[in-house]
């Protein structure tokens, strides 16, 4: 019922915000809508190194020293012909989180890459085309646990590059009325699941014992599962007020053959706060709910004030 209710709220919000866009736009332009991208290649871009820190000295009510950083690069490279467009998004993603006393954890770790080619219907808003996408992380990611009772939490890995790994191949239909909103509907589409590093499948019940156990949903002894379904998604991007905008998005996944009710749902969202031109706020937000991984919702927030370089040609 959660992941039926947030998945509810959310197509909610974005056919709210992507009505209001689309209004905008009829009156921007006097009745017709805003066009997509210029013909030929759009380079655009944000480099992102983001900071939080906390220092305590004789403070009464006490506190940990910290220090943190988060470096980002999201990058698109958008080429547009007559009908023909392909698109690519390469984001990169880092950070990591000291508190006195303490071992360095990272708070951030993220490779993503799509690339899309479609082809208009027509003259309509409809496109047909095929999408990839590929996701995994740069370094070893841990649980930190004191099995053995001693007042130290030792870490145990739970996932490393291509530990999971996924790549996505779909074919279908897309909506693109404008710059800032598409909705993809693919009816068939290919997830892969990749789990090279067999310390992922290990549950430790003390520090020397463990059992293997599926991790997800590939089988110890395993490193590959396939999966047929069906992928929906959609992604927004709009300027709630002056030098603050957001870019958020969501994917919906089914598996035609094992439980298709249970949908893996996947949505992020970029709040960027420029203060000037090279110094902004950001804070992001993920929701991910993958009956495979873990039975639960998962939940990542990030907030930092930094260095912000964007470009666009």
């Amino acid at each position: 019922m959660k992941k039926v209710l947030i998945c509810a709220f959310t197509l909610t919000l974005f056919g709210g915000m992507y009505a209001q866009e689309d209004a905008k736009d009829r009156k921007l332009n006097d009745g017709t809508m805003a066009e997509i991208e210029k013909e030929g290649w759009t380079k655009k871009g944000t480099n992102s190194l983001l900071f939080n820190q906390a220092a305590f000295s004789n403070w009464v009510a006490g506190g940990v020293n910290s220090a943190g950083l988060l470096a980002n690069m999201d990058y698109e490279f958008n080429y547009r012909k007559g009908k023909h467009m392909w698109d690519n998004r390469f984001i990169l993603g880092y950070g990591f989180q000291t508190n006195e006393g303490e071992d360095t954890k990272k708070t951030d770790d993220i490779i993503d890459l799509t690339s899309k080619y479609r082809r208009q219907i027509n003259e309509s808003k409809w496109y047909v085309g095929a999408a990839a996408n590929f996701k995994t992380q740069f370094t070893k990611g841990y649980e930190y646990s004191d099995l053995d009772g001693d007042g130290t939490d030792e870490r145990y890995v739970t996932s490393n590059f291509m530990a999971p790994g996924y790549l996505q191949i779909g074919a279908g239909f897309d909506y693109l009325p404008n710059e800032n909103f598409e909705l993809n509907i693919h009816p068939i589409t290919s997830k892969m699941t990749f789990v090279t590093d067999d310390k992922v499948f290990r549950e430790y019940s003390d520090p020397n014992t463990y059992t293997e156990v599926e991790k997800f949903g590939v089988d110890p002894g395993d490193s590959f599962r396939y999966e047929l379904g069906m992928f929906v998604g959609a992604r927004h991007k709009m300027n709630l007020m002056k030098n603050i905008t957001l870019d958020h998005q969501i994917g919906l996944y089914s598996n035609y053959f094992d439980h298709p009710e249970r949908v893996d749902i996947s949505y992020s969202a970029l709040l960027n706060m420029q203060i000037n031109k090279y110094i902004s706020a950001q804070l992001t937000g993920d929701l991910l709910y993958d009956h495979d991984q873990l039975r639960e919702l998962q939940v990542k927030q990030t907030l930092g004030i930094g260095l912000t370089y964007a470009f666009e040609k």
